[in-house]
């Protein structure tokens, strides 16, 4: 793990990751729809 930094949330990596997969998740789902409807 990494050192823990002050004013942050003391999660896990593991943690951390998933929420950032997900994030990354829902903005391809807005990306694609936002193709979809230029094309």
């Amino acid at each position: 793990m990494n050192a823990i930094i002050p004013g942050e949330r003391n999660e896990p990596d593991v943690q951390l990751g998933n929420n950032h997969h997900l994030e990354i998740l829902s903005l391809v789902d807005k990306y694609a729809q936002y193709l979809k409807k230029t094309h």
